[in-house]
């Protein structure tokens, strides 16, 4: 599997420690490509304090934070978009339930690791924002197409966004696209992968891949339409995906959409991609 950039700089300092914590300054950033989308913090100023940190956008697509004039300066950089803002996640046992610290980001310059946790005060997240952990990191090492860059994503699966699911970009901060099963869409879709698309995805067979369709939705008027001609193939076992194009098959790129139920999920994935804290 092709190894996801690394979130930012291994060496971390927190230039004022953490809130409540003056002296836990220094740590380290262990991130592996089979426990994406999630990394650990080990502390090098205390013995056995870790925390298991995330990028917030895995499940909030549209979080955003804000840091001061002196933020910037204490951390190296001159603009907001030079930075990057990782999450403390908490399991907590009994009740068991899993959350993120999203008020108090840790906010971090990827190329020194300089870092500071900042208080979003002008936003309503919550220090225990409950997660849906039901997340499975995908790469596409050839990009989707047209655009070979967007490389890296995660795949968002929640009771709430049913039948249809998000793929949230890693590499493009608020890009995010719905997906659904082609089945759903078109009962007696069939498609079929060419040889040099079995070998990249070291598939022998269809049984073991997903396959997802892209979902365009347009407004006004309200029309939502699958892209069958391209779809996405995943190979669960590697976490690598391609999207193929049927030539010759007779789908379309732009096949129309119908069904109650899609345009309820979707305008549900509308509201949880604009609404961070919902």
């Amino acid at each position: 599997m092709t190894q996801a950039p690394p979130l930012v700089a291994s060496d971390i300092l927190f230039v004022d420690g953490l809130i409540g914590c003056p002296d836990w300054k220094h740590f380290k950033l262990e991130q592996r490509p089979e426990t994406l989308p999630v990394a650990l913090l080990k502390s090098e100023d205390q013995p056995n304090l870790s925390f298991i940190v995330a990028d917030p956008r895995t499940w909030y697509p549209q979080y955003k934070f804000d840091v001061s004039a002196e933020d910037l300066k204490a951390l190296g950089v001159s603009r907001l978009e030079d930075l990057v803002a990782l999450t403390i996640i908490t399991v907590e046992p009994d009740p068991f339930a899993v959350t993120a610290n999203l008020l108090g980001p840790l906010v971090v310059n990827p190329s020194t690791g300089r870092a500071r946790q900042v208080i979003q005060s002008a936003y309503p997240y919550q220090a225990r924002q409950p997660l849906d952990l039901q997340v499975q990191p995908v790469t596409l090492p050839e990009g989707l197409v047209g655009h070979p860059e967007w490389q890296h994503f995660v795949l968002r699966k929640s009771d709430e966004l049913e039948p249809v699911k998000l793929l949230v970009s890693r590499d493009q901060p608020g890009l995010s696209f719905p997906v659904a099963s082609p089945w759903l869409i078109k009962p007696d879709y069939q498609p079929r992968l060419s040889p040099a698309d079995s070998q990249a995805l070291r598939a022998s067979g269809n049984e073991d891949l997903e396959w997802l369709c892209l979902l365009n939705v347009e407004p006004d008027p309200f029309r939502v339409t699958a892209n069958l001609l391209g779809p996405l193939v995943i190979n669960p076992h590697t976490q690598t995906a391609r999207q193929v194009v049927l030539s010759r098959s007779g789908y379309s790129a732009t096949f129309v959409v119908s069904g109650a139920e899609f345009a309820k999920a979707l305008k549900e994935v509308d509201r949880v991609s604009s609404n961070p804290a919902s």
